[in-house]
């Protein structure tokens, strides 16, 4: 995971953002290829359910016709609710990403986009990388929330 994903996880650890209620993630990456945009969803996907730690009860996904831009509704047993979207289309010039954590003691913000964010483009000698580990449990549990996913966006229905 990367720097700012581990320190929202700790925060949420440590308890000081309380019992997380909502949770915001956008990414937008142009051009990315197929595979490397299904490692981008994974990537999100582990960091939401660290966030979380609950079970997904619902969800709800759908994706543009060019496949390029896809938004899914997660819904966890504690009725806490997470957003996320994808832009992987050509319309943005520049990676970026953010995210909010919404808790019931406060709320916890990410934007690469903002000078005060903790992330320099200067520094990366490589475009930006999904970067996690999987297990095996990992691997089935991402394979079948994707596939989960897919269904959502062809049968446009919620799946629970």
């Amino acid at each position: 995971m990367h720097p700012e994903d581990e320190f929202a996880i700790a925060l949420v650890k440590e308890g000081k953002l309380g019992q997380i209620e909502f949770t915001r993630f956008t990414l937008a990456c142009p051009a990315a290829q197929p595979i490397k945009q299904r490692d981008f969803i994974k990537e999100a996907l582990i960091f939401i359910r660290s966030i979380h730690q609950e079970q997904i009860i619902s969800l709800y996904a759908s994706r543009t016709v060019n496949q390029k831009v896809l938004m899914v509704t997660l819904q966890f047993q504690n009725q806490a609710l997470c957003h996320l979207f994808f832009d992987f289309s050509e319309r943005h010039g520049s990676f970026n990403k953010h995210f909010e954590i919404v808790g019931n003691f406060g709320v916890y913000q990410f934007n690469n986009q903002e000078p005060a964010s903790f992330s320099a483009d200067f520094l990366k000698t490589e475009p930006y990388q999904p970067r996690f580990q999987q297990s095996i449990l990992d691997t089935i549990w991402l394979d079948e929330l994707l596939n989960k996913i897919q269904r959502s966006c062809i049968e446009n229905t919620i799946i629970t």
